[in-house]
């Protein structure tokens, strides 16, 4: 669920095919515009529909996956230095 203003276009126009968009012919500038009215009309049909809790942990187990990967690539004594750094005086 990477910020969609970041993708460059083909990635945009892979993202926009996965969730069912239009997407031959179109700017990045409407293909930006129609993710964030596909995103707007999701959530609103989710609150509409009783399955707002839903939606939610649904995006927030997607981030936290991607997040868990995010740190797998990272070097885990950096991180554990970063933290001990702001959280303890040295």
């Amino acid at each position: 669920m990477a910020k969609i203003e970041r993708l460059n276009k083909a990635e945009l126009i892979d993202y926009c095919k996965n969730i069912g968009l239009e997407t031959q012919g179109k700017k990045k500038s409407i293909l930006l515009e129609e993710v964030e009215k596909y995103r707007t009309n999701e959530i609103q049909k989710a609150i509409k529909t009783g399955n707002g809790y839903d939606l939610l942990v649904e995006k927030i187990s997607i981030l936290a996956e991607e997040y868990a990967v995010n740190l797998k690539f990272q070097n885990p004594t950096k991180l554990f230095l970063a933290f001990f750094k702001e959280n303890h005086t040295l």
